[in-house]
């Protein structure tokens, strides 16, 4: 009976997550089109992972995917990470979550991207324009769990500064978004959630407001003999005026609770699969974040003390030569 209750509650969260995802963006007005409206993650696990999941906690970088992660923590965390390719394209964050009562966690988090010569497109996939974007992301949010069920909320601070030719201009936002997370079983994780659910600030010289952006995100543990060790994890994510995305990866423990090697993963994802073309002909595309990124990575946890351990991860992304792109993490959990 339980299991069955399980199953039904997983099913109701299932459907209602694909519904909101597909049809409240068309009862809630248009929505403009940002110029920079899809997040870079500089994160190791969560790009070896396939992607962003809201349903799957990849440490205190969840507080850039859904707060909501923040209240499944069990120990406080401090992580920085790193990425770059042969295009001189660079990202960095800085995250931390702590416990700040008995059920509710917070978390912040600080996000530094630097792509220049980045080529604009239309939704033929034709250049016409280059340009450079500098963006700086400041993230604070809190979660509080209530038994299977997390909700979460967070604040999102972001300029962008955009150099073209002879042109130069600033785009400001401050928006709120929101996250749940549901443990429908010990095998079974679930998340949902909506960034940019109120906007606050869009400034300067860009009307265009950043789209709402719906996503759903499973993380399931077989649970099997020969699979007990693995979580495959599914995405889905829609925003205002562009295809559906699909994100999917898989994640392998080989070793764990070793007496100094806590736990040793391998990662493969397949990622920003879109699911159609872009239908807005005037907003900006950028090449890299348009095609699908096959990513592969591993990570490894050391027992440093009896309650603080190091984790050092990391991520190789295959797009093309010159766009392969390597990120590094490391987790300091106390």
């Amino acid at each position: 009976m339980v299991t069955e209750s399980i199953q039904k509650s997983a099913k109701c969260f299932v459907i209602a997550s694909v519904v909101l995802v597909l049809v409240l963006p068309r009862f809630a007005g248009a929505q403009n089109y940002s110029p920079f409206s899809y997040p870079n993650i500089s994160n190791a696990i969560v790009q070896a992972s396939g992607g962003p999941n809201p349903g799957y906690s990849v440490g205190s970088a969840d507080i850039f995917i859904n707060p909501a992660l923040l209240a499944v923590h069990t120990r406080n965390e401090l992580q920085l990470s790193n990425s770059l390719n042969l295009l001189s394209v660079s990202a960095s964050s800085l995250s931390f979550s702590s416990q700040l009562s008995t059920a509710g966690r917070i978390g912040f988090g600080l996000l530094n991207l630097d792509q220049p010569g980045l080529q604009q497109y239309n939704s033929l996939e034709n250049t016409f324009n280059s340009f450079d974007n500098k963006e700086f992301i400041a993230v604070i949010g809190y979660a509080r769990r209530f038994n299977s069920l997390s909700l979460g909320l967070s604040a999102h601070y972001s300029r962008r500064e955009l150099y073209e030719r002879n042109f130069n201009s600033v785009f400001d936002e401050l928006q709120l978004n929101f996250g749940l997370h549901y443990q429908a079983a010990p095998y079974l994780s679930l998340g949902f959630y909506v960034r940019n659910a109120f906007q606050f600030l869009a400034l300067r010289e860009y009307s265009a407001a950043a789209p709402r952006r719906y996503s759903v995100g499973i993380s399931w543990n077989p649970a099997f003999d020969m699979l007990r060790n693995m979580n495959l994890l599914f995405t889905m994510e829609y925003a205002a005026g562009q295809p559906v995305r699909i994100n999917s990866g898989v994640v392998l423990t080989l070793f764990q609770n070793l007496e100094t090697l806590k736990k040793f993963n391998i990662r493969a994802g397949l990622g920003n699969y879109r699911l159609g073309k872009q239908k807005n002909m005037e907003s900006f595309e950028i090449y890299l974040l348009n095609k699908p990124v096959l990513s592969i990575g591993a990570g490894v946890e050391i027992k440093m003390h009896k309650k603080l351990s190091l984790e050092i991860d990391y991520c190789f992304q295959l797009v093309e030569y010159v766009n392969n792109q390597h990120s590094f993490t490391t987790r300091l959990l106390f």
